[in-house]
């Protein structure tokens, strides 16, 4: 199978080429800059504002803002871990917003910081 390679009919004109002599690609016409201020009034007119102008949505009753959670890994036994769930079951059962389970952990370690009278700063419920 070693041999000529087969004539495609171009290997001449490849020899022929010069990359030096090659010229950048010039556009047709050069675009204008769009001044920052015509594109928001466009965008105002069109009614996208600015997202730092939107109004801030204030937080679901009942659910801590955003950003205030931690993630915390526990070791418990399997009777805990089953105690959890059906508690985690019982108290969402019908509920269209669910309570997490962060939640319920804290309203169980605050009822228990009372139980054994720890000082709880004032802001807590």
């Amino acid at each position: 199978m070693a041999g000529e390679r087969a004539d495609l009919g171009f290997a001449r004109e490849l020899d022929d080429l010069d990359p030096s002599a090659w010229q950048p690609h010039q556009r047709a016409a050069k675009r204008e800059a769009i001044r920052r201020e015509e594109t928001a009034a466009a965008a105002n007119a069109a009614g996208f504002g600015h997202r730092d102008q939107r109004p801030i949505d204030p937080p679901k009753p009942g659910r801590p803002p955003t950003g205030r959670h931690v993630p915390v890994s526990l070791k418990v036994s399997e009777d805990t871990r089953l105690l959890m769930a059906a508690t985690l079951e019982k108290v969402n059962q019908g509920q269209r917003v669910r309570i997490p389970m962060g939640e319920i952990l804290h309203r169980a370690f605050l009822s228990y910081a009372r139980e054994i009278g720890l000082q709880l700063p004032d802001d807590q419920p």
